[in-house]
């Protein structure tokens, strides 16, 4: 029973801190699924999502690298091939082909297709390191 209770309280001091990780800086931690889901609250924000980054016909974060092998873009997000303030594209990174957590804003186009824009960074967790910076703007 306590046990129960204690995890019930970590789950929730989780949640809360992650809410307020979101509001303080602009930028929403979004589990891909959701966005595959339900992703009208994101749209035109900053998020971070994590998934297998992979080029096919164009670029796109999947929820899985067998999602990717089998051109399932049903379960990924398009990715806009940014190009950093060094020349270098996302698609020629040594972050293609594997998982990644990205910084970007979510777009939907006028068909409700999605799409990532404004990359600003893209990192590998299980290395612990980017491995591809944009170029930040600031307003």
């Amino acid at each position: 029973m306590q046990e129960s209770r204690t995890i019930k309280i970590l789950i929730i001091v989780s949640i809360v801190s992650s809410l307020a990780y979101a509001h303080a800086s602009d930028v929403y931690s979004v589990a891909l699924a959701r966005l595959l889901v339900d992703r009208s609250e994101f749209v035109g924000k900053r998020i971070v999502v994590t998934g297998y980054l992979a080029r096919t016909t164009h670029l796109g974060i999947f929820l899985t690298r067998d999602h990717a092998e089998v051109y399932d873009w049903a379960s990924s997000i398009a990715v806009s091939d940014d190009t950093s303030p060094k020349g270098r594209p996302i698609s020629d990174s040594t972050c293609v082909s594997s998982y990644v957590k990205i910084v970007a804003t979510l777009f939907e186009d006028e068909q409700r297709y999605p799409m990532l824009i404004r990359v600003e960074k893209v990192s590998q967790p299980s290395l612990k390191r980017d491995c591809w910076t944009g170029e930040i703007k600031v307003n």
